[in-house]
Protein backbone atom coordinates (compact mmCIF):
# COMPACT_ATOMS: atom_id res chain seq x y z
CA UNK A 1 0.00 0.00 0.00
CA UNK A 2 1.32 3.43 -0.93
CA UNK A 3 0.46 6.49 1.12
CA UNK A 4 0.16 9.77 -0.69
CA UNK A 5 0.57 12.97 1.28
CA UNK A 6 -0.83 16.23 -0.02
CA UNK A 7 -0.15 19.71 1.17
CA UNK A 8 -2.88 21.67 2.92
CA UNK A 9 -3.06 24.02 -0.08
CA UNK A 10 -3.73 21.09 -2.41
CA UNK A 11 -6.61 19.76 -0.35
CA UNK A 12 -9.95 21.50 -0.33
CA UNK A 13 -11.59 21.03 3.03
CA UNK A 14 -15.12 22.49 3.24
CA UNK A 15 -15.49 25.16 5.90
CA UNK A 16 -11.79 25.87 6.20
CA UNK A 17 -9.59 28.62 4.85
CA UNK A 18 -7.20 28.18 1.96
CA UNK A 19 -3.61 28.68 3.01
CA UNK A 20 -2.38 30.84 0.10
CA UNK A 21 -3.18 34.50 -0.39
CA UNK A 22 -5.62 34.96 2.48
CA UNK A 23 -3.29 35.43 5.42
CA UNK A 24 -3.87 39.18 5.83
CA UNK A 25 -7.64 38.88 5.37
CA UNK A 26 -7.85 36.11 7.96
CA UNK A 27 -5.68 38.08 10.37
CA UNK A 28 -7.83 41.19 9.94
CA UNK A 29 -11.05 39.25 10.55
CA UNK A 30 -9.67 37.52 13.64
CA UNK A 31 -8.42 40.84 14.98
CA UNK A 32 -11.92 42.34 14.61
CA UNK A 33 -13.65 39.61 16.63
CA UNK A 34 -14.63 40.65 20.18
CA UNK A 35 -12.71 37.85 21.91
CA UNK A 36 -9.16 37.09 23.07
CA UNK A 37 -7.15 33.97 23.84
CA UNK A 38 -7.32 32.70 27.42
CA UNK A 39 -4.60 34.27 29.58
CA UNK A 40 -3.06 30.91 30.54
CA UNK A 41 -2.60 29.99 26.87
CA UNK A 42 -1.25 33.45 26.08
CA UNK A 43 1.43 33.04 28.75
CA UNK A 44 2.47 29.70 27.26
CA UNK A 45 2.93 31.16 23.80
CA UNK A 46 4.75 34.22 25.17
CA UNK A 47 7.22 31.96 27.00
CA UNK A 48 7.87 29.95 23.84
CA UNK A 49 8.26 33.14 21.77
CA UNK A 50 10.80 34.42 24.30
CA UNK A 51 12.79 31.23 23.59
CA UNK A 52 12.91 32.22 19.91
CA UNK A 53 10.29 29.76 18.64
CA UNK A 54 8.35 30.63 15.47
CA UNK A 55 4.56 31.03 15.37
CA UNK A 56 4.29 27.73 13.50
CA UNK A 57 6.47 25.91 16.04
CA UNK A 58 4.57 27.43 18.97
CA UNK A 59 1.24 26.55 17.38
CA UNK A 60 2.34 22.96 16.95
CA UNK A 61 3.56 22.72 20.57
CA UNK A 62 0.40 24.15 22.13
CA UNK A 63 -2.16 22.87 19.55
CA UNK A 64 -3.07 26.33 18.36
CA UNK A 65 -3.37 27.73 14.84
CA UNK A 66 -0.19 29.69 14.01
CA UNK A 67 -2.34 32.62 12.91
CA UNK A 68 -3.78 32.93 16.43
CA UNK A 69 -0.25 32.72 17.83
CA UNK A 70 0.90 35.49 15.50
CA UNK A 71 -2.09 37.70 16.33
CA UNK A 72 -1.90 37.28 20.09
CA UNK A 73 1.87 37.82 20.18
CA UNK A 74 1.42 41.00 18.12
CA UNK A 75 -1.26 42.25 20.52
CA UNK A 76 0.92 41.46 23.53
CA UNK A 77 3.85 43.27 21.95
CA UNK A 78 1.70 46.33 21.27
CA UNK A 79 0.44 46.34 24.87
CA UNK A 80 3.99 46.05 26.21
CA UNK A 81 5.20 48.91 23.99
CA UNK A 82 2.62 51.37 25.30
CA UNK A 83 4.21 54.07 27.47
CA UNK A 84 3.25 54.12 31.14
CA UNK A 85 1.40 55.64 32.87
CA UNK A 86 -1.54 55.32 30.53
CA UNK A 87 -3.48 58.31 29.35
CA UNK A 88 -7.22 58.25 30.04
CA UNK A 89 -7.90 57.06 26.48
CA UNK A 90 -5.25 54.32 26.71
CA UNK A 91 -6.62 53.18 30.07
CA UNK A 92 -10.14 53.06 28.64
CA UNK A 93 -8.93 50.96 25.68
CA UNK A 94 -7.03 48.63 28.04
CA UNK A 95 -10.13 48.22 30.22
CA UNK A 96 -12.29 47.40 27.20
CA UNK A 97 -9.79 44.80 26.03
CA UNK A 98 -9.55 43.28 29.52
CA UNK A 99 -13.33 42.89 29.58
CA UNK A 100 -13.43 40.88 26.33
CA UNK A 101 -14.39 37.22 26.60
CA UNK A 102 -11.44 34.82 26.76
CA UNK A 103 -11.65 31.69 24.61
CA UNK A 104 -9.83 28.42 24.99
CA UNK A 105 -7.60 26.93 22.28
CA UNK A 106 -10.36 24.72 20.89
CA UNK A 107 -12.64 27.65 20.17
CA UNK A 108 -9.84 29.93 18.95
CA UNK A 109 -8.86 27.23 16.45
CA UNK A 110 -12.47 27.12 15.23
CA UNK A 111 -12.35 30.88 14.64
CA UNK A 112 -9.03 30.58 12.79
CA UNK A 113 -10.46 27.89 10.48
CA UNK A 114 -13.51 30.06 9.80
CA UNK A 115 -15.96 27.33 10.81
CA UNK A 116 -17.37 29.26 13.81
CA UNK A 117 -17.82 32.77 15.14
CA UNK A 118 -17.98 33.93 18.78
CA UNK A 119 -21.48 33.68 20.24
CA UNK A 120 -20.87 36.50 22.75
CA UNK A 121 -21.85 39.10 20.18
CA UNK A 122 -25.15 37.28 19.56
CA UNK A 123 -25.92 37.16 23.28
CA UNK A 124 -25.21 40.89 23.54
CA UNK A 125 -27.55 41.56 20.63
CA UNK A 126 -30.29 39.34 22.06
CA UNK A 127 -29.92 40.74 25.58
CA UNK A 128 -30.12 44.31 24.27
CA UNK A 129 -33.30 43.58 22.34
CA UNK A 130 -34.86 41.66 25.23
CA UNK A 131 -34.14 44.60 27.55
CA UNK A 132 -35.66 47.12 25.13
CA UNK A 133 -38.78 45.14 24.14
CA UNK A 134 -41.13 44.34 26.98
CA UNK A 135 -42.69 41.17 25.56
CA UNK A 136 -39.54 39.67 24.01
CA UNK A 137 -37.71 36.82 25.76
CA UNK A 138 -34.65 34.75 24.95
CA UNK A 139 -36.93 31.74 24.50
CA UNK A 140 -39.05 33.69 21.98
CA UNK A 141 -35.94 34.65 20.00
CA UNK A 142 -34.73 31.05 19.94
CA UNK A 143 -38.15 29.80 18.83
CA UNK A 144 -38.36 32.51 16.15
CA UNK A 145 -34.93 31.44 14.89
CA UNK A 146 -36.35 27.98 14.15
CA UNK A 147 -34.84 25.89 16.93
CA UNK A 148 -37.05 22.90 17.72
CA UNK A 149 -35.60 22.72 21.21
CA UNK A 150 -35.05 25.90 23.20
CA UNK A 151 -32.39 24.16 25.29
CA UNK A 152 -30.44 23.37 22.10
CA UNK A 153 -30.59 27.04 21.11
CA UNK A 154 -29.60 28.15 24.62
CA UNK A 155 -26.62 25.78 24.53
CA UNK A 156 -25.44 27.00 21.12
CA UNK A 157 -25.73 30.62 22.21
CA UNK A 158 -23.89 30.01 25.48
CA UNK A 159 -26.82 30.68 27.82
CA UNK A 160 -26.79 27.13 29.10
CA UNK A 161 -24.03 24.59 29.70
CA UNK A 162 -23.64 21.49 27.59
CA UNK A 163 -25.46 18.42 28.90
CA UNK A 164 -23.48 16.71 31.64
CA UNK A 165 -20.69 19.32 31.77
CA UNK A 166 -20.07 22.77 33.14
CA UNK A 167 -18.71 23.96 29.79
CA UNK A 168 -20.62 26.70 28.00
CA UNK A 169 -20.37 27.03 24.23
CA UNK A 170 -18.23 30.00 23.23
CA UNK A 171 -18.66 29.75 19.47
CA UNK A 172 -21.44 29.00 16.99
CA UNK A 173 -21.52 27.97 13.35
CA UNK A 174 -22.15 30.91 10.98
CA UNK A 175 -25.36 29.49 9.47
CA UNK A 176 -26.87 29.07 12.96
CA UNK A 177 -25.72 32.56 13.93
CA UNK A 178 -27.23 34.02 10.75
CA UNK A 179 -30.66 32.56 11.42
CA UNK A 180 -30.63 33.92 14.98
CA UNK A 181 -29.58 37.37 13.75
CA UNK A 182 -32.23 37.36 11.01
CA UNK A 183 -34.91 36.42 13.55
CA UNK A 184 -34.03 39.67 15.34
CA UNK A 185 -34.47 41.66 12.12
CA UNK A 186 -30.74 42.34 11.79
CA UNK A 187 -28.71 41.73 8.65
CA UNK A 188 -26.00 39.07 9.20
CA UNK A 189 -23.36 41.36 7.64
CA UNK A 190 -23.79 43.66 10.67
CA UNK A 191 -22.28 40.95 12.92
CA UNK A 192 -18.51 40.58 12.81
CA UNK A 193 -17.58 37.29 11.19
CA UNK A 194 -20.83 36.72 9.29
Amino acid sequence: MTLIFTSTAARSIPGTWESDGQHDARLELLDALPVRLADSDLEKIRLLAAQGKTAKSIGWRVSLDPLIVELELRRASERDAMPHPFTAAQQHAADLEAALQRLDRRDMNRLARGTHIPNVQLRQLIDGMVASEEDLTVTAVITRAGYRSTSHGRRQLGYMGAAGTKRFAQTIRPHDAARVVRSLGVEPREVVGL
